[in-house]
């Protein structure tokens, strides 16, 4: 069923029902379709408490640098990633790009250490 603006706005309670019975509501404005009502499918959709208790949980340092971690492939990130920005920064010099570095922000110790 097609209805124009004006229609639907006086008929709003009838076209959600005819939505609930299935039916489809499409609204018009000057003769072209803008719109359609349609039932919002709620079954499912309700937040159900506890649903990630049976998660693994997180070990005692997962908020450590990785360069604490007991994991070997994780203590060799940060060479890695220094090895990465090198090959970055080659990489920028050999295409004539802009090669961007942010230091990282001094620290309390490191503002101790001065």
């Amino acid at each position: 069923m097609q209805y124009n603006m004006r229609e639907a706005k006086n008929q709003l309670s009838k076209l959600v029902q005819a939505v609930l019975a299935g039916g489809d509501v499409v609204i018009a404005r000057n003769g072209i379709p803008v719109a359609r009502l349609m039932k919002i499918n709620t079954s499912g959709a309700m937040r159900k408490p506890g649903a990630w208790a049976d998660l693994p949980k997180a070990e005692e340092d997962w908020g450590a640098p990785v360069s604490h971690s007991k994991d070997p492939d994780l203590q060799k990130a940060p060479q890695a990633l220094m090895r990465a920005s090198e090959k970055a920064r080659l990489l920028a010099e050999q295409t004539g790009t802009t090669f961007v570095v942010r230091k990282p922000a001094p620290t309390a110790k490191a503002n101790k250490q001065k």
